[in-house]
């Protein structure tokens, strides 16, 4: 953390210089940056799921936080 700014620089330099090499495989050829695409696609699935499944399988008491859809929430 960046005592200054309170940011995290260090994690932003490192997500910048991996984004130049993901940018890298474009040169390596339609196989390479396919594959990237279909496990980053993979990858979302996953992240959506671990969150609504720990919602609902898990014993736990769900409170809303500050931002809530209100009336229009679903109430499960």
């Amino acid at each position: 953390m960046n005592h200054y700014t309170e940011t995290p620089v260090n994690t932003v330099i490192f997500d910048g210089f991996l984004a130049m090499l993901l940018g890298l495989l474009v040169f390596a050829g339609d196989q390479a940056i396919n594959s990237v695409f279909s496990l980053s696609v993979i990858a979302l699935y996953v992240a959506y799921m671990i969150p609504i499944s720990a919602r609902f399988l898990g014993d736990n008491d769900f409170k809303p936080g500050p931002f809530t859809l209100g009336v229009f929430a679903s109430s499960l």
